[in-house]
């Protein structure tokens, strides 16, 4: 170690460390010129990192650091030396084998032997990365749902102001009547029920994201039964045919009423994206065993315009944003945060029919709830 200079009060303020520390909630560690630990308190090692002094003296500190936070200690500590102090950051190892985040602060002493040592005092900060990861998640969440809402809004006004532009225009013109009326006001209507979704669905966003719901044993069939009778009459211009006959009566799973929400956004995009004079949507549902686990799988097949395959692995994950998805985005994203606490996956496939593609087949699996608490069905279900 190079050499600095020293008030002649550091040996002094060591001995009053060597006091404090031992009754202290931090851990004080002196370290000596060859890198070894030479002196630990013992009761704050226990409580913090779960050690006894040991297991740790005579050993460099390094070999505790978390390894993608080794070169960053090694590169602070040369800068402290340097400096005389300095304060850092990094996993360290607890004798559990789980990794605490701590924060160090080193400074240099000479003891009574003039020998430059090191006083590392370390800090578990666990709690405090805690509530700062919270806080970053949730300002992601806001950014994110921020990006998802502008889009879909966007959309929404553009086509209302369309509708409207061309209506003036035949005012203009003096050509407004019934044929060139209808087919604007149905359109505006379209958006208008658009916007009520959309507020739904942030509105629900929200609720899982802050409130914590309690899962129960819901019959699945009747669920889908009920999504399918509001879709019927969310949308009576359009031609709708759902095919929808289960094989029982009542198939019983853990969730809770924002089960149906999801099925909702499910058919409400197999509609949106349907350009066909007749829309059709296909619903079955079959109990199957799994490696010894029963599960529940539902298909849901449309005839709609599909989904492009790079988009496919994207669509029911948290970063749905990124998709060019025409207002899809928010409405998968939810889906895709309620079907997470109910440890269901969801698959996107196409629909082939006559050796083409001919629309989207969305494929769920819940576990059976005698199997919830068991496994995650992600466990049980081959790739």
């Amino acid at each position: 170690m190079k050499k600095k200079k020293f008030s002649q009060e550091n040996h002094k303020q060591l001995k009053r460390y060597r006091l404090i520390s031992e009754n202290a909630n931090d851990v004080f560690l002196v370290i000596n010129q060859n890198f070894r630990i030479e002196y630990i308190n013992k009761k704050a090692l226990k409580n913090v990192l779960g050690y006894v002094p040991q297991e740790i003296l005579g050993k460099k500190p390094v070999t505790f650091i978390h390894p993608d936070d080794k070169e960053k200690f090694i590169e602070r500590v040369s800068d402290n030396l340097k400096e005389g102090q300095g304060i850092f950051q990094v996993r360290i190892q607890k004798k559990s084998g789980e990794y605490n985040w701590v924060e160090i602060s080193e400074s240099l002493f000479r003891d009574s032997t003039e020998d430059v040592k090191i006083l590392a005092i370390v800090r578990d900060i666990s709690d405090q990365k805690r509530i700062q990861h919270k806080m970053e998640v949730a300002y992601s969440r806001v950014k994110f749902y921020k990006d998802l809402v502008s889009h879909d809004i966007n959309n929404i006004l553009f086509n209302l102001g369309l509708a409207i532009a061309i209506l003036k225009e035949f005012m203009r013109r003096k050509e407004l009547d019934k044929e060139n009326l209808s087919p604007n006001l149905n359109l505006m209507e379209e958006q208008i029920k658009k916007g009520k979704h959309l507020i739904k669905n942030i509105t629900t966003l929200s609720e899982i994201s802050f409130e914590q719901r309690k899962l129960e044993r819901v019959n699945l069939v009747g669920i889908l039964e009920k999504c399918i009778e509001y879709i019927k009459k969310s949308y009576p211009n359009k031609n709708l045919k759902i095919e929808f006959r289960p094989k029982y009566k009542e198939v019983e799973i853990y969730a809770d009423e924002l089960l149906g929400t999801a099925f909702e956004n499910l058919m409400i995009n197999s509609i949106v994206h349907n350009i066909n004079e007749v829309i059709k949507i296909q619903i079955t549902l079959k109990v199957e065993k799994k490696n010894k686990t029963e599960i529940v799988r539902i298909k849901i097949e449309d005839n709609g315009v599909g989904i492009p395959d790079p988009l496919k692995e994207k669509l029911f994950t948290e970063r749905t944003q990124h998709l060019e998805s025409k207002g899809m985005g928010i409405g998968l994203t939810l889906v895709y945060q309620i079907l997470q606490k109910y440890h269901a996956v969801i698959k996107v496939k196409d629909r082939i029919k006559k050796g083409q593609v001919s629309g989207t087949k969305i494929l769920l699996n819940f576990p059976l709830p005698k199997h919830y608490y068991k496994r995650k069905v992600e466990e049980i279900i081959e790739k």
